[in-house]
């Protein structure tokens, strides 16, 4: 019978098609279509159109998609078809193949009708009303409303685990499309959850799609290289290469591959191998026109993404030529009006700019603040911005940064004052709108993230404030530089410190606070094995088991915390409320023989601000091209004990960094010092005064040297706004009410003679220390004496969980061992305790990460890291290093002293042992460490500065 025939053919199509084998399932199908149209069988018939149809879709040949289901739909309207459900599925698949032939509109309009016909029908929780919610958000991404169509995604994730489970396949694409929109906005930790989760149901699935494989290893691949983790990113793009080439039916040239090799080529671009960029650019454009042809944007788009490479590479002129062949296209196709033209303007405005041709750059910023504002001629621009924009809409924050850096590279010319003061307002408006996008990110990687695009903005205006400073000698103007420099520097480590006060302030009770505290250990230790776990390249079986049990930790701790926010209005008032302090408030908090002394280095310039009781300087520096290799020369001569290097350098850093200062320093003992970026790795007291006279190796006496040492006392920290919220924070509970003194650990590491494998990762091997025993048993005898409290933890009794059990007891805690750098992963350093192995009630590989300092209960006034480069850690831009003594200061430690390099066992016993003595004798924490380094100068005076400049202390 030919009925059975043709349904065999279905039944054979499809398992073809669970085989991803799409272009031979087609044939099958058509094999079928002749005989459901004898039959008059118009339903089935309809079926295999969409079917087919699919198949078009998945192999990229979209005008054949539309063909089939346009003949769906004649069909339908024909025979007048009453299934409703049918109905929507033909509007559905003529949406997609519309949508992806670049008709957003038409895209849309269908993908509302299939939706309202299915809703009209009753349904309410079906497989069909899923995937519709999922495509009216994808048809909704193009138009730049990034939140509705959000919304729409997460409606279709919700009725999709209703219909069909946690691991069906279209929960992979909705996870995946979820991310890209939240990769759109630039919240990148909750792109990188979506990611995840989308990797693990498709690697937990059986024979699962190819195809979607690609797509989560080519998402994961983007966000990953936009954080800065290239070779990681590498590694992930080029297996989704990979996965494209052998799958059957895809191959090399189709439209996912094209993106892939787009974002591949950007990863080199961003490890500045511009040849492989143009190379692989060139590439991905060549396959989008094969695809999709010369007239679509996503061709468009590969044009535009040719000029960002030749751009990348300063090959402006020949980036224009691109943009602009890319924007004909788009104006032509989409319209002028169309996100994607906009960002082209911006796009083109940049190389004008680059090209010195600044007039023409102008006209195209004022292209896309007419479509935004389009009837603002007589109304500043400035006073149309509403703040409460939506966060996807960043071409507006990178024009109106765009047009604040033009203004400043025009301000030498005619009309500089007005240049200036142009240049502020705009780049004052686009901080605006960053700043209100940041407070959108729930989590703080993406608050990290996000910081490097707001840093450039911060500090162009900290130029512009400070050169109109100059020319008019208004106040006004040091005081909003330093506002801006304040914003640069770790705003978001005073919103984690300050958090615990916003807590009891809103009144929020113990049991939500300590469920709050468990949600998010449960959450950073799942993020430490999902990072140890993709660290170890292939291992695909940890990675999905922890990218499905870190979103899931993430989504518990975001539901909690949000319900905090709701059931107390004031603690999600006071959440937002971190602004940074003003100069006028801190000089208030500066003591009379105090200087706080605030860098801000930028890529041409050098800001230092002087802030005393008497009032604010602000000293710029515009020369400043070479400061930077001076600062890595610096350090590299001072962890090589490289002596002729050091002692140049020390002395031209010192011309640099202190000089320009020294006469505002007039009748000050004590410096606070706030460094960024490189600086903060350099130890200011080991910097040289006078100009060393070349000597021979051995023959140097430091103690002769007029160090910086000698003439202040000296303590760090992050920012201003952090030091007076602690010292705020110190003055309501000061060191006399801790009910115990002095807490001493000190680990053995007889367990890390060798290398220890445990489950989690290898640790390395560690010496013996045996000065460090020795310190901490001086050191608890001087308390002794003195009368006060004391506890010693040594050896295998030293684990990291005795440990954690101690803290937030002690007024004072020495930890003499050592410390593990991770230069990958820094939240995977650690301190390294004695390692409980089947041995104490817990088992453990004995490391203190910093992802788990940062849930301990700890609360002391003064902590001393006694080890090697325990305030090491990356860099991130606008928040410091992230290193182990962040974490501490994370949970309200006040002052830590730690190193900045490595040290040796005797001489830091030594030098530790003087500074207690010092501290018990009744100085200051920073008098105690200035008096045991000129101590220990004076006695050793022979040794390295390295022995004694290590040891820095940030605190109050």
């Amino acid at each position: 019978m030919d009925i059975i025939k043709a349904d065999a053919y279905v039944t054979n199509a499809e398992e073809l098609l669970i085989k991803n084998q799409f272009k031979q399932s087609n044939l099958i199908y058509e094999k079928a279509v002749p005989i459901y149209e004898g039959l008059q069988e118009w339903e089935k018939l309809i079926t295999v159109y969409n079917e087919m149809g699919h198949n078009y879709l998945s192999i990229a040949q979209y005008k054949a998609a539309e063909t089939i289901q346009e003949k769906a739909l004649q069909v339908a309207e024909k025979q007048q078809i009453k299934n409703e459900r049918l109905w929507a599925n033909i509007y559905n698949n003529l949406a997609i193949s519309k949508g992806k032939q670049g008709d957003a509109k038409t895209h849309l309009v269908l993908q509302k009708k299939a939706l309202a016909i299915l809703e009209s029908y009753g349904e309410t929780s079906s497989n069909e009303l899923s995937i519709m919610y999922h495509n009216i958000g994808n048809a909704i991404y193009p138009y730049g409303d990034l939140n509705e169509a959000l919304a729409y995604v997460k409606k279709g994730i919700e009725l999709q685990i209703i219909a069909n489970g946690k691991t069906s396949r279209a929960l992979v694409r909705m996870y995946n499309f979820a991310g890209i929109i939240y990769e759109t906005k630039k919240d990148r930790e909750q792109a990188y959850q979506y990611f995840g989760k989308a990797l693990a149901i498709c690697l937990n699935t059986k024979n699962t799609s190819k195809v979607n494989l690609a797509r989560c290893y080519n998402n994961i691949g983007n966000n990953r290289m936009e954080v800065g983790a290239y070779e990681t990113a590498k590694t992930y793009l080029e297996d989704a290469i990979n996965l494209w080439l052998k799958e059957d039916g895809i191959g090399e040239y189709n439209g996912f591959t094209g993106q892939t090799y787009n974002n591949l080529a950007v990863c080199y671009g961003r490890l500045k191998q511009f040849d492989k960029l143009i190379a692989i650019s060139s590439k991905s454009l060549k396959i989008r026109e094969d695809v999709f042809g010369k007239s679509h944007p996503k061709t468009f788009l590969g044009i535009a993404n040719l000029g960002n490479a030749y751009a990348k590479k300063g090959a402006h002129e020949i980036a224009l030529t691109y943009y602009e062949k890319s924007l004909v296209g788009r104006e032509k196709l989409l319209g002028k009006t169309h996100i994607t033209t906009l960002r082209n303007y911006v796009q083109i405005a940049k190389a004008f700019f680059k090209l010195q041709r600044e007039t023409e750059g102008f006209l195209y910023y004022k292209k896309v603040l007419d479509v935004l504002f389009p009837d603002c001629e007589n109304k500043p621009i400035f006073e149309k911005i509403n703040l409460e924009i939506t966060p996807d809409s960043t071409v507006l924050l990178d024009t109106l940064a765009g047009m604040g850096k033009a203004y400043l590279l025009t301000d030498k010319r005619n009309n500089r004052q007005v240049n200036l003061e142009n240049a502020l307002r705009y780049l004052d408006s686009a901080l605006q709108i960053f700043r209100h996008i940041w407070h959108t990110y729930f989590f703080e990687n993406s608050k990290l993230s996000y910081n490097k695009d707001g840093i450039v903005i911060f500090q162009q205006a900290i130029k512009a404030a400070v050169l109109l400073y100059q020319i008019t000698g208004e106040q006004v103007y040091q005081e909003k530089a330093f506002f801006y420099s304040e914003n640069c520097k770790s705003l978001l480590l005073y919103s984690a410190c300050k958090d615990i006060s916003d807590k009891q302030i809103a009144g929020i009770d113990a049991d939500n606070v300590g469920k709050e505290l468990r949600l998010k250990k449960q959450l950073l230790a799942t993020e430490k094995q999902l990072q140890k776990a993709e660290e170890e390249k292939g291992n695909l079986a940890a990675i999905k088991d922890w990218q499905a049990a870190y979103f899931d930790a993430a989504t518990t701790y975001k539901k909690f915390v949000e319900g905090l926010y709701k059931a107390y209005p004031k603690y999600s008032e006071l959440k937002y409320q971190i602004a940074p302090i003003s100069s006028q408030e801190l000089i208030k908090k500066i003591a009379p023989q105090q200087a706080m002394v605030e860098y801000l280095f930028a890529e041409n310039y050098l800001a230092t601000f002087v802030i005393t009781a008497s009032g604010i300087q602000v000293f710029y520096q515009a020369e400043t091209s070479n400061l930077l290799a001076k600062i890595k020369r610096f350090i590299r001569a001072f962890k090589q004990v490289n002596y002729f290097d050091y002692l140049s350098l020390a002395h031209e850093l010192y011309q640099v960094l202190i000089a320009p200062i020294k006469k505002s320093l007039a009748n000050i003992e004590t410096l606070i010092i706030i460094p960024e970026n490189e600086l903060l790795y350099i130890p200011f007291e080991a910097l040289i005064a006078n100009a060393v006279k070349e000597a021979t190796f051995g023959d140097i006496d430091f103690s002769e040297m007029s160090f910086l040492l000698k003439d202040y006392k000296i303590k760090y920290h992050y920012s201003a706004t952090l030091w007076a919220n602690a010292k705020t924070n110190k003055n309501k509970a000061l060191a006399a009410n801790y009910k115990k003194h002095f807490l001493g650990i000190s680990p053995s590491y007889k367990e890390y003679t060798a290398a220890v494998n445990t489950k989690d990762l290898v640790i390395p091997k560690l010496k013996e220390l045996p000065h460090s025993t020795f310190e901490v048993t001086t050191v608890a005898k001087l308390f002794k004496q003195a009368n006060q409290s004391t506890k010693v933890v040594l050896n295998e009794a030293a684990t990291n969980h005795y440990f954690e059990k101690l803290t937030g007891q002690y007024a004072c805690v020495l930890f003499a061992g050592h410390a593990i750098k991770n230069a990958h992963v820094p939240t995977l350093s650690a301190l390294a305790f004695n390692p409980s192995i089947a041995q104490q009630e817990v088992i453990s590989d004995g490391l203190l990460t910093a992802t788990s300092i940062y849930t301990l209960q700890f609360k002391t006034d003064l902590l001393v890291l006694s080890a090697c480069e325990s305030g090491k850690g990356i860099i991130a831009k606008g928040e410091g290093a992230i290193g182990l003594n962040r974490g501490f200061l994370y949970r309200c430690t006040n002052n830590v002293v730690f190193t900045l390099f490595k040290v040796y066992d005797k001489q830091s016993s030594e030098l530790v042992q003087l500074f207690f003595e010092e501290l018990l004798a009744g100085k200051t924490y920073e008098a105690a460490l200035q008096a045991a380094k000129l101590k220990y100068l004076k006695k050793f005076p022979f040794d390295f500065p390295l022995v004694w400049a290590s040891y820095i202390l940030i605190g109050v």
